[in-house]
C-alpha cells in the first residue's frame, strides 16, 4: 500500500511542470537548512568564485548583511549582499541584495557550474587557469545573474502573474491570488509569517525604484535585527 502511494506521488510529481517542482524543492530546502549550513554555504560561494575567477579582473564577494541575522525568523529576515570589486583598484562595480530563496537559487547555479568546470578540467586534463581566461568575466555574468535573480519576482503561488505585492517576510504575490488567500487566512502562504494587518504589505506599483526596494528591506532589517554600528 504505501509503495503504491508513493508511486502515485511520484506520477503526479513527474506531471508538473518543471518550474514548480524546482520552487517546491529550493522552498523545501530553506526550509530545513540550518544556520551553521547557511553560513557554510556563503563562504563556499566566496571560495567557489574566487577559484573559477582567478587570474581575472573581477571577482565577487558574498557577505551576509549587518543585523538581518540576529532575529530569531532569520530565515525571513536575512540578506546576503552581493558586491563586484575590481581586484587592481578595489574599486566596488556593482552591488545588489538577496533573501535566502533568492541565494539558494544562485548557490545552485555557481556550484552546478563549479563542477562542470571540474568535470571539464579532467577530462582534458589542463589547469584551472586555463579554463578560466578562456571564459568570459565570470563575476559579470554571476553578477548578471543575481541582478535576473533580484528583478524578476514573480507570484509565489501561480509562479505565472507578475508579483504586485510584497508581504513583510518578503515573498511576492500577484494581487489575484493573495486576494484568495487573505479572504481565508492572515498567514503568508508560503513561510506561515503572521500579517496582521494590511499596512503590513507593500504594493509595487509597475517597477519599484532601486532606492525603495533598498529602504523597504533596510527597514526589514532594521525591525527583526538589533542597531549594528561597524
Amino acid at each position: 500500500m504505501g509503495q503504491q502511494l508513493s508511486s502515485q506521488t511520484q506520477t503526479v510529481i513527474n506531471r508538473l511542470p518543471e518550474k514548480v517542482v524546482k520552487h517546491a524543492g529550493l522552498v523545501r530546502e530553506s526550509g530545513y537548512l540550518t544556520y551553521e549550513e547557511f553560513l557554510g554555504r556563503v563562504a563556499e560561494l566566496n571560495d567557489v568564485t574566487a577559484k573559477l575567477a582567478s587570474g581575472q579582473q573581477k571577482h565577487l564577494l558574498f557577505e551576509v548583511q549587518p543585523g538581518s541575522d540576529t532575529s530569531a525568523l532569520w530565515k525571513v529576515a536575512v540578506r546576503v549582499v552581493c558586491t563586484k570589486i575590481n581586484k587592481e583598484d578595489g574599486v566596488v562595480e556593482a552591488s545588489r541584495i538577496m533573501n535566502l530563496y533568492q541565494f539558494i537559487q544562485l548557490y545552485k547555479d555557481i556550484t552546478t557550474q563549479a563542477a562542470e568546470v571540474l568535470a571539464a578540467e579532467v577530462a582534458t586534463e589542463g589547469p584551472s587557469g586555463q579554463l578560466s581566461s578562456v571564459a568570459s568575466c565570470q563575476a559579470s555574468m554571476w553578477m548578471g545573474r543575481v541582478k535576473q535573480l533580484t528583478d524578476e519576482e514573480e507570484c509565489c503561488i501561480c509562479m505565472d502573474g507578475k508579483a504586485d505585492l510584497i508581504l513583510p517576510c518578503a515573498h511576492s504575490f500577484c494581487q489575484k491570488c493573495i486576494d484568495k488567500w487573505s479572504d481565508r487566512s492572515r498567514n503568508c502562504p508560503i513561510c506561515r509569517l503572521q500579517v496582521t494587518a494590511a499596512n503590513e504589505s507593500w504594493v509595487m506599483s509597475d517597477a519599484p525604484t532601486e532606492e525603495d526596494m533598498a529602504s523597504y528591506i533596510l527597514n526589514l532589517a532594521d525591525e527583526a535585527g538589533h542597531p549594528h554600528r561597524p
